[in-house]
Order: C-alpha cells, then structure tokens, then sequence
C-alpha cells in the first residue's frame, strides 16, 4: 500500500514522475493504472497509439459511476520512440495534471471525481497498482517500450520523496504487470536509478 506509507492525504494530493520511451500500443494500454482491485475505481495514464489518437496520453479518473477524463494531446506521435520526463500530479479539489519534459500539456480543474478518487486513496482505499497493464485485464493490452526512474512524491509541495521497488511478474507476449512496493524514504536526496525494464 504505497500511498498509505507516504502518508497521502486529500489536502496533500501526490506526485507521479517517471521516465518513458513509448512505442504504439493498444488503444487502452497504460503507463500506469491505480485502483482498489475493481473496475469501479481508479486513476491512470494512457500510452495509447497514433492509431488511437482520441486516447493516447489521456489521464483519467472513475468514482463508481463515471470517468472523467481529459482529451489527447496534440501530436501526440511526436512523442514515440523518444525517452521523456512524465509527471502526474493529483492535487486537492479535483486539480490534476500531465506534463511532459516540463511542459503541462493537461491540465483539469475542479473535476470531483479525481476529487473523490484523492479521498479514497488517502483512506488507503485503493491497494493495487499496475504499471504498464490495466486492471480491466489483457483485454486492454500492455504498455510497449521502456519505463525507468519511477517516484512517487507523498505530497505535491515536493517536502517527501519515497522511491519505488518495482517487481517484476512476467506476463503473455513479452509483457510484463508491475507491482510496485515501497523502498525507503529519501530525504533530501535524488531517488536511485532503476535501471529500465523493456515490455
């Protein structure tokens, strides 16, 4: 439960930030996916695909009833086959955003199901994460290319960094589910390196 451990709460939101070189996948694949278990709840980052441009890059949130979600970024193709710095941040009042190499390229306001997604995760309500699969299944297909360098950040000022160990369990077609535990805090510090794993 990462999100306990670093003490994320509704008022504190949290920080995502990894390194990726993606490659066209399936229309619904993920660089993430953070859920409580069900099809019901949960937060993620599309990778998508040219192929699938009204998805790709698309950041989403679902409260039990319905999604909100922002729309693609424009070319978006521009970014495959190229390493690049993501960062999510879900902050308090249903604020998040997606930026990229720096520069946000998402942004939404005031959206209360990434409000009531926050409040849940910081209830410690939400207990599994998948980096590069979707908790729909195989259906949705796998992230393709190269992820690394994956932190979570407690709260959005930046003031608590923990790092990641990510565990690898192999899945069908050379991809792989990815569950993430919590290492230990680093104060002050630049996080380690993970050295990258290719889906």
């Amino acid at each position: 439960r990462p999100f306990a451990e670093l003490g994320v709460s509704a008022e504190s939101g949290f920080v995502i930030e990894f390194q990726a070189k993606p490659t066209p996948s399936t229309q619904w694949a993920r660089f993430f996916d953070i859920s409580d278990g069900t099809t019901d709840w949960y937060i993620f980052l599309n990778s998508g695909s040219t192929g699938y441009t009204s998805s790709a890059f698309r950041l989403a949130a679902k409260d039990g009833a319905s999604e909100a979600t922002s729309g693609t970024i424009p070319s978006v193709s521009t970014y495959f086959n190229k390493w690049h710095n993501f960062k999510v941040v879900v902050a308090s009042g249903g604020n998040a955003s997606l930026s990229i190499d720096a520069q946000e390229v998402v942004t939404l306001a005031d959206q209360v199901k990434f409000e009531n997604v926050l409040e849940r995760i910081a209830a410690d309500e939400f207990d599994t994460f998948y980096l590069g699969a979707s908790v729909w299944g195989s259906s949705d297909g796998y992230f393709k290319g190269s992820m690394r360098n994956l932190v979570i950040i407690g709260d959005t000022s930046g003031k608590r960094k923990q790092i990641l160990t990510l565990d690898a369990q192999g899945g069908e077609g050379g991809s792989a589910r990815v569950l993430a535990t919590v290492g230990k805090v680093l104060p002050e510090i630049e996080p380690p390196t993970w050295g990258g794993r290719t889906f």
